[in-house]
């Protein structure tokens, strides 16, 4: 994915038909897992808990949150598909882009087990190494977005 900031304030978001279709498929992948965890009640990194070891609590958050987090994520992952899209971008669509891309890694770091700690790639052999792959390639998009965004600041 390349980004250029254009004179009119909009970004321009080159992006190949191979990345395009990748990104729609593990959206579409992953707003299906979020339905079927918004039905058992969500606990992943996109459904986090706020009151550990309260559980009357953390059901009465959960009733309260719980639907406006799944439609915020599933909004930000069409969204993202829509846009990328479009010839040009603007500056709120690219910071949506951006967030949809955040949901995309948060998920796929969920299903690798990756935690803040890791640096070590799996090997080549190993079966998650292709969803390894494509967190990495779904980060270096990510990093363009937020260079894109800071080089306007």
């Amino acid at each position: 994915m390349i980004i250029n900031s254009l004179e009119n304030g909009k970004y321009k978001i080159g992006i190949s038909e191979k990345e395009r279709d990748l990104i729609s498929l593990v959206s579409t992948e992953i707003k299906s897992s979020l339905q079927a965890e918004k039905e058992t009640g969500g606990t992943s990194r996109l459904f986090p808990p706020a009151y550990l070891g309260q559980p009357d609590a953390e059901s009465e958050y959960h009733e309260m949150v719980l639907d406006d987090l799944f439609s915020s994520h599933t909004s930000a992952l069409e969204n993202l598909n829509t846009s990328l899209l479009k010839l040009e971008v603007t500056e709120f669509e690219l910071m949506e882009m951006m967030r949809a891309l955040n949901i995309l890694r948060l998920s796929l770091a969920e299903h690798l087990n990756i935690s803040d700690d890791d640096k070590e790639e799996p090997s080549e052999t190993d079966p998650s190494y292709g969803t390894w792959i494509i967190f990495q390639i779904f980060g270096q998009m990510l990093t363009s977005i937020v260079d894109s965004l800071q080089d306007n600041i």
